[in-house]
């Protein structure tokens, strides 16, 4: 089940019985770090072999033309395996104000974001959540 709401960012992934993804997106970008075997390539299986969302997209293995992203809008795209984005990609998303983006990467990428968007995958039980680690006031 794959169940994603706009206007609050709340993403839900589920897989049945084995795990839930609860994400709660800050921003328009968002970036997930961290050590392998987290869930980062997990989730974007399960969204990718699923029913799919008509709101949410996912790359595996990173976006090759920012043509592959202009296309979309008012989308939660979501980039697996970004650690290898091309400079012209990595403009394009941060100048996108028409999308949402959730970014697996486990190096700096030089979005333009602050460190209050930055996070990993945190498990408890069956739930994974992201913990930002940052909440600083006036950081944006």
């Amino acid at each position: 089940m794959i169940s994603y709401d706009k206007k609050t960012r709340h993403l839900i992934v589920s897989s049945g019985e084995v795990v839930t993804f609860d994400i709660q997106l800050r921003g328009r970008i968002n970036v997930v770090r961290g050590a392998a075997a987290t869930g980062k390539t997990y989730m974007c299986n399960l969204i990718r072999n699923g029913n799919p969302h008509p709101d949410v997209v996912v790359f595996e293995r990173g976006v090759d033309l920012v043509r592959d992203l202009t296309s979309l809008s008012d989308k939660l795209i979501i980039i697996d395996r970004a650690d290898m984005l091309s400079g012209e990609v990595v403009e394009h998303i941060s100048q996108d104000l028409g999308n949402t983006y959730l970014i697996m990467a486990r190096v700096p990428l030089g979005l333009g974001i602050t460190p209050n968007y930055i996070g990993e995958f945190v498990r408890d039980n069956r739930i994974i959540t992201m913990r930002y680690n940052f909440s600083v006031p006036g950081w944006f």
